[in-house]
């Protein structure tokens, strides 16, 4: 019989709270509300501040992807003339919006937004794809523009990145005021951080109970419980579903649980999950004894909005946002992954290289190098995407996996022989 891993009781939840989350979207502007997209890793809290309901386009391209539908989407744009190497998620989006109430999602096409705030500290496709959704929609784009961290960043440096993004935040407030003819509820900001920051903390205690031997949990299950610290971020509704996550994670460590039956090998996942193949990647890892226990994907958002300080919300907004995992060069993503191989008792990498997600796959061969000559921990490169379909082969996936699993059989032989 097939080995089945146990979802988390809190994902039940997730669901309602997605559905009603794209409801009120559709809605906002009956209840009076302005509706603004927004880029994933974006100072979402300034417009939450001002009641503007925020939606993002990158999850709905991920719950796209996940429903098998994100790859009509996608070819509805190229149709457009928008290249098939774009960003499956800019791709998606543009398609969906093409087809109207056509687009494939259960949720139907994306309400039209108000305004658009983005930055480009993911990439810079990001502004790009947002540029042209507002020409299309003729609406303004806020732009923060935030400097890559390469190489080693001294204070002085740091300090001028921090004060011209925190200049920019302000300016953006400043449009706020006149776009909505409201003066800046501040007070307010500082409670949507708050709560921002305790959603991250509960949900970062949740996912480093993966360091416990036997796993909890998959950083799979991570993934899929997500939205709340994307797309719910300042509410309540966010805060309380991750008590939830964290007490289940905490529940199941205290009765020695293991996601995986018979974990054998622990895992680590780099770059975007392949949203259309989590039940296929989970079933092979299932049957090698595998258990992925940690991913880079997560800490974008987590890293810094663990240390957003309420009492200081501008200051920290600006500098968590010109700080996530992939806005920094390799020394140090290679210096966080053996960190991390460590902290999780990491057996090997398994490195998703996303076609149509450039920035994210830079640098792997180069660090999957060198984090094996300093840990010993070996990896292997999948090559897949987060929700175009054509761009993934299960024959060529499967091959790598089970090449990769056979050289951590070896290496467990041999130290064991």
């Amino acid at each position: 019989m097939e080995a089945k891993i146990r979802p988390l009781n809190t994902q039940q939840g997730q669901v309602k709270l997605i559905n009603d989350y794209y409801g009120k979207g559709k809605t906002a502007r009956e209840r009076g509300q302005l509706l603004a997209w927004g880029s994933g890793i974006c100072a979402a809290e300034l417009l939450s501040a001002m009641d503007i309901y925020l939606i993002f386009p990158e999850n709905y391209a991920a719950d796209c992807g996940a429903l098998k539908v994100s790859t009509e989407h996608c070819e509805v744009a190229e149709t457009l003339g928008y290249p098939q190497d774009l960003c499956s998620y800019a791709r998606n989006q543009l398609g969906s919006t093409a087809l109207g109430e056509k687009a494939k999602s259960r949720h139907g096409p994306l309400p039209r937004p108000d305004l658009l705030l983005c930055s480009n500290n993911q990439c810079s496709t990001i502004t790009k794809w947002f540029q042209a959704v507002s020409r299309e929609f003729n609406i303004p784009l806020l732009i923060t523009d935030v400097p890559y961290l390469h190489g080693d960043i001294d204070d002085e440096r740091f300090n001028s990145v921090l004060g011209y993004v925190k200049e920019q935040l302000k300016e953006h407030i400043a449009f706020l005021e006149q776009f909505t003819g409201r003066h800046y509820d501040h007070d307010r900001l500082q409670e949507c951080v708050a709560l921002t920051r305790k959603s991250a903390q509960l949900y970062a205690d949740g996912l480093r109970m993966c360091r416990h031997i036997p796993s909890p949990m998959t950083a799979f299950d991570g993934f899929i419980n997500i939205f709340g610290i994307m797309c719910l971020r300042g509410s309540e509704e966010s805060v309380a579903f991750y008590e939830q996550f964290k007490a289940e994670i905490a529940e199941r460590v205290a009765e020695g649980f293991a996601a995986i039956p018979n974990e054998r090998y622990r895992l680590y996942w780099d770059n975007l999950p392949v949203w259309f193949k989590l039940r296929d990647f989970t079933t092979k890892f299932i049957s090698h004894g595998a258990c992925v226990v940690a991913a880079s994907y997560f800490w974008n958002w987590l890293d810094f909005m663990e240390a957003l300080d309420p009492s200081q919300p501008l200051d920290s907004l600006a500098r968590g946002i010109i700080q996530p995992y992939i806005n920094h060069g390799l020394e140090y993503k290679i210096e966080w992954l053996a960190n991390c191989v460590e902290e999780y008792s990491i057996d090997g990498l398994v490195m998703q290289s996303t076609r149509s997600c450039k920035p994210f796959f830079m640098g792997q061969y180069d660090i999957i190098e060198a984090v094996e000559k300093r840990t010993g921990v070996p990896g292997v490169i999948i090559e897949s995407d987060m929700c175009d379909l054509r761009f993934h082969s299960d024959a060529q996936v499967d091959a790598r996996l089970d090449a990769f699993f056979e050289v951590l059989a070896t290496r467990r032989r041999d130290r064991s022989g």
